[in-house]
Formats: C-alpha cells, sequence, structure tokens
C-alpha cells in the first residue's frame, strides 16, 4: 500500500455515479449448493483458460480477496474518475495488498479486460460447487474479514480529515485524550463535568468530544484501530515511544494534543519543515533551544530584533560583527542572520523549537543506536496500520 504512481490508462464508460458499500461484494459469489463436482464440469475449460491467461484473478478470488469492484468501492459502469478517485484513495491507506490494488485498477479500467473479468466471477461461482463444503466456508471467512477491515479502513479515512495529526501521533506512543484526561471511555456527565471545570481549552475540548456520543465513539475507535493493528513485532518498540512521551514537559504534551484536536495537519506541517530546515542547515541545530547560546545572543541580542526593519536589523548586524573576533561560531552566526531568507528560517525555528523535540518521532527516528544507527519505528508502525493482514483474527 501507501503512495504509488498511476500506471494505467483509463478507458471505462459512463458512470453510475454510486460508491459501493465497503462492507458489501455483490459480485464474489460461491455456491451454497451441497458439493457436486458434475456440475461444475462444464465450466472447467473456460475457466482455466481464463485462469492461465490471468493467474492474478484466481490467486486474489480464491484467496478470498472480494471483487476488484468491492476493491476499489465501486459498482459496475463506474467512470473514469471514479475508478482513478478510488484507486488514489486505496493507494494510500488499504485492507488490500498493492499488486491487488493495481490489479483491480487495471482490470476495471479496461472494457474489454473487465468483460473478461466478469465472465470469470460468474465461472468462479460455478466451478466453486466442486470445493469441499468446509473450504467454501473458510473462503467465506476470510472474505468477510477483508470487507470488515475496508470498513474499518474507510471509517479511518473519514476521521482522518479531521484529526490527522492525533491519529498519527497516538500511534507514535503520545498519550489519548483519555489517558490524558483520565477519563474513562465510558465516563459519566458527572465526571466529565468535574474534568471540565479545569477551564483551559483543551479540557474544554476533551469534555466536548466526551459529550457527543458520536465524537467519543470515533476515538475509541481510533484506539483501538492503532492498538488491534499494529505490527506485534512493533510492541517492544512502541512501549520505548511510550515512556519517551512521558519524559516530556507535560505543558509540551498540552499544547501537542490540543493543536492535533484543532488543526488536522499543523503539527505535521510544521515538524516537516523543521525537518526541512534541519536537514540543509544541521550546523543551527546546536544553537537551538534548549541550548544556553544561539545565533542572537552571540551577538549580544535577543529577539526583540525581529520588531525592527530589515535595514535596521542588517545594519546593527554589520556594526557587532566588526566589534567581534572573527571565530568560526561568529562567522556561522552572522552568514545566517545577515541574510533575510536565512534569518527568518530561524527565527521560525525559534519560535518552533519545542515541536523539534519530538520531531524525530514523529517521523519515526529514536536516539541513534550504538551501532550509529537510525530505527525508523514511526514509519514501520504506519506501514503496518496501512497493511492489514488477511487473517480474519485480525478484523475489529
Amino acid at each position: 500500500m501507501g503512495s504509488k504512481k498511476k500506471k494505467h490508462q483509463i478507458k471505462t464508460p459512463a458512470s453510475t455515479n454510486q460508491p459501493l458499500d465497503p462492507g458489501d461484494d455483490p459480485y464474489w459469489r460461491i455456491s451454497p449448493d451441497p458439493e457436486n463436482p458434475e456440475k461444475a464440469a462444464r465450466y472447467i475449460e473456460r475457466f482455466s483458460r481464463l485462469t492461465f491467461h490471468y493467474p492474478q484473478w484466481i490467486d486474489d478470488t480464491g484467496g478470498g480477496v472480494p471483487s476488484y469492484y468491492a476493491v476499489l468501492n465501486v459498482l459496475r459502469g463506474a467512470s473514469a474518475e471514479d475508478l482513478r478517485r478510488s484507486y488514489e484513495r486505496e493507494c494510500n491507506i488499504s485492507a488490500y495488498p498493492d499488486d491487488t490494488i493495481e490489479e483491480a485498477y487495471r482490470v476495471l479500467s479496461d472494457l474489454q479486460l473487465r468483460i473478461q473479468y466478469d465472465e470469470f466471477l460468474l465461472l468462479f461461482q460455478k466451478i466453486s460447487i466442486a470445493t469441499p463444503l468446509d473450504i467454501r466456508k473458510e473462503l467465506l471467512k476470510v472474505h468477510d474479514s477483508f470487507l470488515e477491515n475496508a470498513r474499518h479502513i474507510r471509517r479511518l479515512q473519514g476521521i482522518k480529515e479531521d484529526y490527522s495529526d492525533y491519529i498519527i501521533l497516538v500511534s507514535t506512543g503520545m498519550p489519548n485524550i483519555f489517558a490524558y484526561s483520565g477519563l474513562d471511555e465510558k465516563c459519566s456527565e458527572k465526571e466529565i463535568i468535574e474534568y471540565a471545570q479545569g477551564g483551559d481549552r483543551l479540557s474544554e475540548m476533551i469534555a466536548s468530544i466526551c459529550r457527543d456520543p458520536v465524537q467519543r465513539d470515533s476515538f475509541i475507535f481510533i484506539h483501538d484501530f492503532v492498538a488491534k493493528n499494529t505490527n506485534p513485532d512493533l510492541k517492544e518498540e512502541l512501549i520505548e515511544l511510550n515512556q519517551f512521551w512521558k519524559t516530556l514537559d507535560r505543558e509540551l504534551i498540552r499544547k501537542v494534543l490540543l493543536t492535533s484536536l484543532t488543526a488536522s495537519e499543523e503539527i505535521s506541517d510544521t515538524i516537516n519543515r523543521i525537518g526541512s530546515l534541519l536537514s540543509v542547515n544541521h550546523d543551527w541545530i546546536r544553537y537551538l533551544p534548549p541550548a544556553e547560546k544561539n545565533f542572537l545572543s552571540i551577538f549580544g541580542l535577543d529577539e526583540d530584533i525581529k520588531s525592527l526593519s530589515k535595514g535596521e536589523i542588517e545594519s546593527l548586524l554589520r556594526t557587532k560583527y566588526r566589534s567581534l573576533e572573527k571565530t568560526t561560531e561568529v562567522n556561522l552566526a552572522y552568514s545566517v542572520l545577515k541574510k533575510e531568507n536565512h534569518r527568518e528560517d530561524y527565527f521560525w525555528l525559534l519560535e518552533h523549537h519545542e515541536l523539534h523535540v519530538i520531531s524525530r518521532v514523529f517521523h519515526g527516528q529514536t536516539e541513534k543506536t550504538e551501532k550509529g544507527e537510525e530505527e525508523e519505528s514511526i514509519q514501520k508502525i504506519l506501514k503496518a496500520l496501512r497493511r492489514m493482514k488477511r487473517d480474519a483474527d485480525l478484523s475489529l
């Protein structure tokens, strides 16, 4: 799953303009009849011909994967635009494997392939009558688990529009709203009122979520989804990340949590900019809080100079620079502050320095290991969230 480039041209007729319910698959069928191989015999030649030319179809369908219509969440006759949107959505986050998403888009975008695929689905139903009943039941179980996971993924996508950063941060160990507030998921109105008496904006926000049954259920769903779909191999790393969050100042956690609840992607945008700036200006890191020294203090100045005009700032810097010994540190500070674009970037970093503490966690980088290798824990966690296992026991 994850981000993928679009590879195929669409040649699809008019749209039905109706999406397929993510929990429905009217096109994938197996025969409910008792075992009767004789009835299937007449279809074997045509079925074998199609599976010979398109082996992935039988690998997917025979493995319980829903029809390609269900994979892309479209009905027959979906337009080119409907298919493109569905394909891009599934490439972002999906219950289905990447190669299945690609094949679904390729087949449904081509009229001739789609006709053959529809014939294949019909033949699959006919042929399935020769399959032992216990195997058919197991196949249905796997098929239904895929659809159940697809429903959860679709629900998560809807919530993600408003709480993208919150979902990511909780998956990286940040306390969720219940853990932070001390409220239970089934807290009473009396408990909510008592908590809201704190009077700060975050308390009011959490109280508002808990009072709204729909909102509260959405947040419980987020927490359950993250807990149940994190790769078991990453449990130990997630415990370490939880410990990392516990070392942070509670006021910082409060600000991060509040921002994640009020602005869907503000934190990620800020952290991405921090990462981008420091990746090309790594020598600035030593001069950002909590360091005692910064580029302004080297010149005996403070952030009040931001209120001065561009000309006044640069004139003051030149005067200060002339009076100082030209050490490597002084030269670095001057090279940054004398250029307006660098100066503005540095001022912005000073203002947002608190988030630098969690930026390496947000991007999946913990402290260096003894071997000097950087762990990409969060990338693995996010990948695990995107890759839903086929087993039925992973359904929420």
